[in-house]
């Protein structure tokens, strides 16, 4: 970090490792810190290091440092044309990602919110990329038939067909208040991020919304040609 001196460099250290030795101390003695607990020590770390960093240095150790940058660039990877967008990105998602919260659990943030903000910012196209590079359904099913050979784009034609079969599913779920199961992909047992199957005993699809259905079973097959057996056998509706 050499937009900062050794001086404070060494500080930065100090709070980093007294917060870590906390953590060691509460887990060797057997006590399991609650969420709360943790957020404590997150918010006491957060403000050390706000009373040693000036606004432009704290964002700029933000960006490198913060778990909402780390969890970006792992997610993302090379999506952002230059560091700038990068951060711009940056600055929205961490108004609703607190340091402190687990990976995956959001508390009472408004997700509409900060997704309609970033979709205003990067375009519709490029946010419909963002969100799928976020999917670990759409990871699935990378893994699930890279090694049979078929193409990025066919992957994400596949997926944008699953997702489609998803809106006509929580469409019927909202018309039915039923449940839906969870579909595996691939023989090895991993499970999607979203419910794929619709399952006809339990969901009751409207006429329009049966018809898609099918259109979009068979746009997977016309993709995916001798591949597709073992997908669509968690895909198509009983």
């Amino acid at each position: 970090m050499d937009f900062l001196t050794s001086d404070v460099q060494i500080e930065l250290y100090e709070q980093n490792l007294l917060y870590e030795a906390n953590l060691y101390d509460a887990k060797h003695a057997h006590i399991p810190l609650t969420k709360y607990q943790q957020k404590q020590l997150r918010d006491q770390l957060n403000a050390s290091i706000q009373e040693i960093l000036s606004e432009n240095e704290l964002f700029e150790y933000q960006l490198r440092m913060s778990d909402t940058a780390g969890r970006l660039r792992s997610d993302i990877g090379d999506f952002f044309y230059n560091e700038q967008e990068f951060k711009d990105v940056f600055t929205i998602v961490k108004e609703y990602e607190p340091e402190w919260v687990n990976p995956g659990w959001q508390g009472e943030v408004n997700l509409t919110e900060r997704d309609n903000r970033i979709r205003n910012y990067l375009g519709e196209d490029r946010y419909q990329v963002y969100k799928r590079l976020q999917d670990p359904g759409y990871h699935i099913l990378q893994t699930h038939f890279r090694h049979q050979y078929i193409s990025e784009q066919d992957i994400i034609d596949v997926y944008t067909a699953i997702n489609h079969m998803q809106q006509i599913q929580t469409t019927a779920i909202t018309q039915n208040m039923n449940n839906i199961k969870h579909t595996e992909i691939g023989k090895n047992g991993n499970k999607a991020a979203h419910s794929f199957t619709a399952n006809k005993k339990t969901v009751r699809l409207s006429t329009t919304g049966e018809q898609r259905y099918a259109e979009l079973i068979t746009e997977i097959k016309n993709i995916l040609g001798n591949e597709e057996n073992s997908l669509l056998a968690g895909l198509e509706v009983e």
